[in-house]
């Protein structure tokens, strides 16, 4: 039986010479960049198809998934495979409890300022320095940022987290702490056997991509000596630099103030009961939140906040709102609320456990204010559950944390959620 542990290493940040540094050991091997989630993910959609749907014998696709580990590296001559992927996303986590099963979950994680990182893009020219493109949601370095923030919250996974700097200035030591990590020997680095990244004959393509991302030095390991203030402009930094924020321990629940919500709720109360269910984009176009009802108050769909339009109830809900903006302004010096809704959890329904993301929200601060709640909604917020009174605001990570929601109570839950952008 192999033994898999994940390696969520964020790119440039040394993996492949991670990589090509254990080729000297007898039973561990790191990965290139591995196929294997995306084999389990698309066999596990199969599932999910029309096709299947008509005879859903599940078992037999299980059967496939329950010894897909195994199968995939059975020419592996390693009995530990530290297996580099964005493993940490919470549907990839999911999906190793169900079909991977390891006693115990290990994750690796290679850390690196993000201005390095995208310095190092940048300065190979090209595709590479269209930096929109590379840090796209649906990218790499994004999957691998959620990866970090997602697994640091679990506390039932086993981390261990090495900086790039450690890892060329004292590479023996690392290497030490992976082995010891992997319950392995360790094994002593010989700097004059250094070789590109091969495993069982195969290399890296990078023509492919257009750049050599995954050439090592072999005559010695140093850091290159970069000035990524002068290599990247300052503006690009300024745009993703909330990702280094990732690897902070920020409170999971945030209070900034009481807020007096007698007039909103007389308002839910008289004028929106036959309102709720007129507006269905939130929970049409959000898996997560088809158990919900929303009235927008500002909102764009495309997530827009320079276009955020205000909507027929915000003439009544200005007047809720400016003592909200008041205190927020204290808070942050500048700023405006960019998106206001309103958010009903009814009886018995829940928020399943999900993480936010896109440029927009990730750039926002999330606030929820309970206008009608029970002492049954349980919110939880990385890892964190709480009840959440009544006419408090509170700040959410909820694009670094994963959170949900459930409502066990016997009257429907009523949240005002606010985004506000300095």
């Amino acid at each position: 039986m192999k033994e898999l542990i994940f390696l969520g290493g964020l790119p440039r940040a040394g993996n492949t010479l991670l990589a090509s540094l254990f080729m000297q050991h007898p039973s561990i091997a790191v990965t290139a960049h591995s196929n294997l989630i995306n084999i389990l993910y698309h066999l596990n959609n199969i599932k999910r198809g029309e096709f299947h749907k008509n005879f859903p014998d599940d078992q037999s696709i299980n059967n496939v998934l329950d010894n897909l580990v195994n199968q995939y590296y059975s020419h592996w001559k390693e009995d530990v495979i530290i297996d580099r992927a964005p493993w940490g996303t919470l549907g990839n986590i999911s999906l190793i409890k169900k079909y991977i099963k390891p006693k115990e979950i290990k994750f690796i994680f290679l850390k690196r300022p993000l201005k390095e990182i995208l310095g190092s893009f940048y300065k190979m020219g090209g595709v590479y320095q269209n930096m929109d493109h590379v840090m796209a949601p649906n990218q790499m370095v994004q999957f691998d940022y959620r990866s970090v923030g997602t697994v640091l919250q679990d506390p039932t996974i086993k981390k261990l987290i090495i900086e790039y700097d450690d890892l060329v200035s004292k590479p023996q030591d690392v290497i030490n702490s992976v082995c010891d990590f992997c319950n392995k020997e360790r094994f002593t680095l010989d700097i004059n056997k250094l070789q590109q990244l091969e495993l069982n004959g195969v290399k890296y393509e990078d023509e492919h991509i257009q750049a050599p991302l995954h050439t090592i030095k072999t005559d010695k390991i140093e850091k290159d000596n970069n000035d990524y203030d002068k290599i990247l402009p300052k503006e690009i930094y300024d745009k993703y630099k909330y990702l280094d924020k990732t690897w902070e321990k920020t409170p999971n629940f945030n209070f900034v103030n009481k807020l007096d919500i007698s007039e909103a709720k007389k308002y839910i109360e008289s004028f929106l009961k036959d309102e709720w269910d007129k507006y269905t984009f939130r929970q049409d176009t959000f898996e997560v939140h088809d158990q919900t009802k929303t009235i927008p108050i500002i909102y764009d769909e495309n997530f827009d906040e320079a276009i955020s339009k205000e909507h027929y109830h915000y003439l009544f809900f200005k007047n809720i709102l400016e003592p909200i903006e008041k205190s927020l302004l204290q808070k942050h010096s500048t700023g405006s609320i960019v998106r206001a809704i309103l958010v009903k959890l009814p009886v018995k329904c829940s928020i399943p456990p999900h993480q936010d993301y896109g440029e927009s929200l990730e750039n926002t601060y999330r606030y929820h204010i309970p206008i009608v709640t029970n002492k049954d909604v349980i919110f939880t917020v990385g890892g964190e559950s709480k009840n959440l009174e009544e006419g408090y605001i509170w700040e959410i990570k909820n694009s670094e944390k994963v959170h949900s929601v459930t409502n066990n109570g016997q009257i429907d839950r009523i949240h005002l959620i606010i985004d506000w952008k300095k």
